[in-house]
């Protein structure tokens, strides 16, 4: 999962289609659906870049996952299992 803060965008990648988003210079509230995935996949992330504030507050299918540094989310960080629900095929 990829944000573009400064275009308030988000993309989903490596497994995951981003159903909604509102993306702000602060925090961004987020839809997503995974795609199956195989047991040796690796864990879903989010990173993102042109983010602004010092840090930034995520919210994932109503769960809100916390603020994070922007250094962290720029490199990138493990979204938890329970925060991306529903799986589609």
């Amino acid at each position: 999962l990829y944000l573009d803060v400064r275009r308030g965008a988000a993309f989903g990648i490596d497994g995951c289609r981003v159903v909604r988003a509102a993306v702000t210079a602060d925090r961004a509230d987020l839809a997503i659906e995974t795609l199956r995935r195989g047991p040796r996949a690796l864990p879903l992330a989010v990173k993102a870049s042109g983010i602004g504030a010092s840090r930034y507050a995520l919210r994932v299918n109503g769960l809100d996952l916390g603020t994070y540094d922007r250094a962290d989310l720029e490199r990138g960080i493990p979204l938890a299992a329970k925060s991306v629900g529903k799986e589609t095929t």
